[in-house]
């Protein structure tokens, strides 16, 4: 499908909201209108951008025969205003009509006119009649709308107010093709420097024009107003890309997959904030890998391998032993451990990323043999996988914490002055005892706010 020319009357989604080209103003721009009813210009590179991100994509086409042309005819009717409208409108009216029945001129003042008004004033009760002016405006009005009587009523809606804008119709187009084109973009440039860009091309319009019809420039605070105004999906994916937008406003209501215990486990490795050293030397080895694997419906930690041969098809698969597997050895292996590890057991389904270790003859033969149904996530969206990427997070954080030779979470943010590696005390083994006095004594004893 190809989007890189535009046509009028041609529908596609833009920050998905359905779009169509209503004309083409120049080589370089062209006129859209949204399902909203907003119309504005935009430049052919910017929706080139947006194509590109994620944020424009075609609609197909139905066949002519399928296609239903609506019309909607808006009507403004006298219940939907309100009452002050309503006597407003009356009086334009009967002011009118005086006027009509007597076949005066409204071209200048006079004394039968002033003697109509001043009859009609005083039998609506109000304080002052209106100028010539207002009767011709009023007049000029109903007629252009086909003397329908609610054209009397005054358009209290359209009105400048709290929360509404008094910007011309040139000033409000301009104002939006700078956010669209220009600020709305993957550049992500700074809302100040949009402003300015918005400032100087009404400047440089306002030179060609008389005095009297200057555009009145808005303040920055209205701009700003304008684009917060915008909606957040918009602007994080204009400026973001797609992706990121609608990974940031996916709903965060609790997950409808339906899993029983033991039926569905996610596998994943990370890589510890601690430096370990070597049980003989001393030597310090570097930062172990971790693989655990968790229970998708209960939270518990079915097993895990640690060790320094890299997120490897092999670690993957002594994770999977151990977690399948009862650990029976852990009274004998680890007595300072108080608490038992009754998990075990084989799922229904496993999942995990897109890793080749995963994706080894291996690692899926023995998930076929087990029967385990494989379940990958898609690329680059750990949310499908959100338990053990939360408990990776939690184990750093409450595990390691304070130990010799910790980095924290934000290694690279560390002070010159300090090197963990050079603190770094604890080897292999007193690890994986630490691992399971966590795991067993901690991380299984307590409550988790997923399962209230």
């Amino acid at each position: 499908m190809q989007l890189t020319s535009f046509t009028p009357n041609k529908q596609f989604r833009l920050f998905l909201k359905v779009v169509t080209v209503r004309s083409i103003i120049d080589a370089d721009r062209v006129m859209l209108s949204d399902e909203d009813g907003n119309v504005r210009p935009w430049e052919i590179a910017t929706l080139h951008i947006h194509y590109r991100s994620g944020n424009l994509k075609g609609i197909k086409s139905e066949r002519p025969e399928a296609r239903e042309h609506k019309v909607t005819v808006a009507i403004r009717l006298a219940d939907d205003v309100s009452e002050v409208a309503k006597r407003q409108g009356y009086a334009r009216q009967q002011y009118l009509e005086a006027i009509e029945r007597e076949g005066l001129s409204m071209r200048a003042r006079s004394e039968p006119l002033d003697a109509v008004l001043e009859a009609v004033r005083r039998r609506l009760g109000q304080p002052r009649a209106p100028s010539v002016s207002t009767l011709k405006r009023w007049r000029a009005q109903v007629r252009s709308q086909g003397d329908d009587p609610a054209a009397f009523m005054p358009y209290f809606e359209r009105r400048g107010g709290p929360g509404k804008q008094r910007m011309s119709p040139e000033v409000k187009q301009a104002l939006n093709a700078v956010l669209d084109n220009f600020y709305l973009t993957t550049e992500r440039y700074s809302i100040k420097l949009a402003y300015q860009v918005f400032e100087g091309g009404l400047l440089e319009k306002n030179k060609w024009r008389p005095k009297d019809q200057l555009l009145r420039i808005p303040s920055y605070s209205t701009f700003l107003r304008c684009l917060r105004r915008r909606p957040g999906f918009e602007v994080t994916a204009a400026r973001l890309g797609a992706k990121h937008a609608l990974s940031t406003f996916r709903s965060v209501a609790k997950n409808t997959e339906i899993y029983g215990l033991n039926e569905c486990w996610e596998i994943d490795h990370t890589m510890l904030d601690l430096f370990v050293v070597d049980e003989v030397s001393g030597l310090v080895l570097g930062r172990p890998r971790l693989t655990m694997i968790i229970d998708h419906f209960s939270r518990a930690i079915m097993g895990f391998d640690v060790g320094f041969s890299g997120a490897s098809s092999q670690a993957a698969l002594d994770c999977l032993r151990h977690a399948i597997l009862p650990k029976t050895y852990l009274r004998k292996d680890y007595p300072e451990v108080q608490g038992d590890w009754p998990c075990h057991g084989i799922p229904m389904v496993l999942k995990c990323d897109n890793g080749p270790e995963f994706h080894s003859h291996s690692f899926r033969q023995a998930c076929f043999e087990l029967g385990i149904d494989l379940q990958y996530c898609p690329v680059k969206e750990p949310r499908y996988k959100a338990r053990i990427e939360r408990l990776f997070r939690t184990f750093n954080e409450s595990a390691l914490t304070g130990l010799p030779g910790a980095t924290g979470s934000h290694f690279y943010q560390r002070t010159k002055d300090s090197d963990p590696a050079a603190e770094a005390l604890i080897d292999l083994r007193e690890l994986r005892k630490r691992l399971h006095c966590w795991v067993v004594d901690f991380y299984m004893t307590r409550g988790h706010r997923g399962l209230e």
